[in-house]
């Protein structure tokens, strides 16, 4: 029994150094994503530890393990201020962002969650006929849109109660993949967006990483007010991901407000749901709020991010 638990705590030091190695394949990415379980994992198995009277290496590659994966959470949790309200005083731009699921024929959920949050922006993957149809019936309140339905997992579509200017459909990896950029005219300056939705990991890292460098290309060399959003089948822990904020210069909307994991929805516990939809906002914009929304009927809960631009 001692030696099992030495071996756990030994994989959990070991699984907790992934997000740490400078390199991106499926060794090291798989593991990378998962440091709020092992955080968990290592104090939970300190009863045990201590039951078999382990010897005090397992105790320090627990405690190991642990500082490790909280060094990767610590950014996320809430302190309370966001920053300070004299800073934003622009308008706020209120976005919803959502993976439907390509399978997915409950649109009421949707369109319900749409009534009552009223977004400015809609930005949806996995988008197939039904929904399309659905959100295209919202032109009233939505009467600019950008809809690409299709049967595969690449269907996409921008919705805003604002007109869209730079409007590009874009393939960064293939035919089949699809990214949707924008620009956005909100308190007097041009805020460029751009959805993406890549491979998962598990399917073909290789593309997936390919479609970060081809975003970071496709900014150029602008940093001010861009977002970049949608499901992007990486954690903020992944080498992938950091490799793609520090190119841009981007910060994670949920930062200082919770992992907020919305993937899968299947999971009952909310420490097991994996934070792979993200806002990511350049300088020049503030956060203002960030939550997870209600299930749509999706794997994948949506998010609900309000912004507002800094004062010059």
């Amino acid at each position: 029994m001692m030696t099992v638990v030495f071996i756990i705590a030994l994989l959990l030091f070991l699984a907790s150094l992934t997000p740490y190695i400078p390199m991106s394949g499926r060794v090291t990415d798989l593991p990378s994503h998962f440091p709020l379980q092992y955080a968990v994992g290592s104090v939970m198995m300190v009863p045990a530890a201590a039951y078999v009277h382990s010897m005090p290496n397992v105790y320090f590659l627990l405690a190991g393990a642990t500082l490790a994966s909280l060094a990767q959470l610590i950014k996320f949790v809430s302190f309370g201020k966001l920053h300070d309200p004299l800073e934003a005083e622009g308008a706020p731009l209120k976005i919803l962002q959502v993976n439907v699921l390509k399978n997915n024929v409950d649109t009421v959920k949707l369109k319900t969650l749409v009534d009552r949050e009223k977004p400015d922006l809609i930005v949806a993957c996995e988008v197939n006929g039904k929904f399309a149809l659905m959100l295209r019936d919202l032109n009233f309140e939505y009467p600019h849109q950008m809809l690409e339905p299709r049967d595969d997992r690449y269907g996409m579509a921008v919705l805003s109660k604002r007109p869209l200017e730079g409007q590009e459909h874009l393939s960064f990896a293939g035919k089949k993949s699809l990214s949707m950029g924008f620009r956005l005219r909100h308190d007097g300056r041009d805020i460029a967006f751009l959805s993406m939705h890549p491979q998962t990991p598990n399917h073909d890292i290789r593309a997936r990483d390919h479609e970060f460098v081809r975003a970071v290309k496709h900014f150029g060399d602008r940093r001010e007010n861009i977002v970049l959003l949608g499901d992007l089948n990486a954690t903020p822990y992944c080498q992938a991901y950091k490799k793609l904020v520090r190119a841009l210069s981007l910060k994670n909307a949920r930062e200082g407000l919770g992992i907020c994991g919305t993937f899968p929805v299947f999971f009952p516990l909310r420490l097991l749901h994996l934070p792979i939809d993200h806002v990511l906002t350049g300088s020049n914009l503030l956060v203002r709020d960030f939550r997870r929304g209600r299930d749509i009927g999706s794997d994948h809960f949506p998010t609900i991010t309000t912004l507002s631009l800094v004062n010059d």
